[in-house]
């Protein structure tokens, strides 16, 4: 038998006979990256907030050197931040803000591991970091130098394609990173059908006919809607993706994308978005929705409105008319070229017929030759 004699002076790493622990790694250990979805990257007042900052849609495009970084936590407890030759700088670093060669220690030169449990992550290694540089336990660097050794994450959301971390970086502020699994693409989002439906019978429409567009559907002239009943209720579905919300307005008979002129007037109404162009909102999308409106008003429909045929006729014996004819328009009809005439019986008389609502009242013209709205 052999004696073991122990020094009471000294730390012995373990027992004779006794091997270190293998490293069990985690169920979601390998390569990761941000998550390119907007939000991925935020920081708040409160954990999971975006108050202060928020990456959105645009960000991993505009950032692509960032986006490209991997965060490897190795099977065998090590931890590797690939930055693949350029990351995102910032000012903090003494450089100008924008992508550039990766400074040291943040770098991933230096050796790292990881531990973990259910509910964090820590990281040991001079400069190693998830999402941003930057941030560390109660606090955020003001230059490299102040480089730390250990970082912990709370784990507050992971499965086997998403890994979502907060931390608390002082006065109350937390930052939040999503990573996403290097080789995840994620399904497109659902999408849904949303009907807009215009009531277009207190008001003339021109050739053109009505649109929806502005805001986050596009131009003035963005869809064209249809009323093929003849009904005065103007339509058109767009397939729009869940979430999808903001602004959006009707027009009559704009001659092109920026003919705004010829837009739904809602000034002072409930309905209109005073901060975005006195626009209509649109809530985000959740299901399939139909949308009903008056136009240039904030009721589902106009109601019952009675309308006469008015002729009118312009004899063009003294003028030259022009290669596109007659056409009436300003005023109550939209622009130079909102209705267009005839000569059936060339005897110089261009006439048109227009359906116009019971005490409607105002200007307009005769346009000869008009080749645009505003010709």
């Amino acid at each position: 038998n052999t004696t073991t004699t122990w020094d009471s002076d000294c730390v012995y790493p373990f027992a004779v006979g006794q091997q270190p622990q293998p490293f069990t790694a985690p169920s979601w250990a390998g390569n990761w990256l941000i998550d390119p979805a907007a939000g991925a990257l935020a920081v708040g007042p409160s954990q999971g907030s975006g108050q202060w900052y928020a990456t959105n849609e645009n960000t991993a495009t505009e950032r692509a050197c960032l986006y490209d970084d991997v965060y490897t936590f190795g099977e065998d407890g090590s931890f590797t931040n690939t930055l693949q030759g350029q990351t995102w700088l910032e000012t903090w670093q003494d450089v100008d803000e924008g992508c550039g060669t990766p400074l040291a220690p943040h770098d991933g030169s230096n050796a790292a591991t990881y531990t973990y449990d259910e509910t964090t992550v820590t990281l040991n290694g001079l400069g190693a970091y998830l999402g941003i540089a930057k941030a560390f336990n109660l606090g955020e660097l003001s230059n490299p130098a102040e480089a730390v050794s250990t970082i912990t994450y709370l784990i507050t959301e992971v499965n086997e394609n998403y890994l979502t971390l907060d931390i608390e970086v002082g006065g109350g502020n937390w930052w939040r990173f999503r990573l996403i699994k290097e080789g995840y693409t994620p399904p497109p989002p659902a999408t849904y059908n949303v009907t807009f439906n215009v009531d277009a019978n207190a008001i003339v429409v021109g050739d053109r006919g009505m649109y929806v567009g502005d805001g986050i559907l596009g131009g003035s002239d963005a869809y064209a809607m249809s009323d093929d009943n003849g009904d005065g209720i103007w339509s058109v579905t767009i397939s729009l993706a869940e979430g999808t919300s903001g602004n959006y307005a009707f027009f009559k008979n704009p001659g092109d994308g920026g003919d705004y002129g010829t837009k739904e007037n809602l000034e002072g109404l409930s309905c209109a978005d005073a901060d975005n162009y006195n626009n209509r909102i649109l809530d985000s999308v959740t299901e399939d929705t139909t949308i009903n409106y008056c136009f240039a008003t904030c009721d589902a429909s106009c109601g019952t409105v009675v309308r006469h045929d008015v002729t009118f006729n312009v004899d063009t014996a003294d003028i030259t008319v022009g290669a596109t004819g007659m056409f009436l328009g300003g005023g109550i009809f939209g622009g130079s070229n909102a209705v267009a005439m005839s000569d059936d019986n060339s005897d110089g008389v261009w006439s048109v017929t227009v359906s116009v609502p019971d005490g409607m009242s105002g200007y307009y013209a005769f346009f000869n030759g008009a080749n645009n709205h505003y010709d």
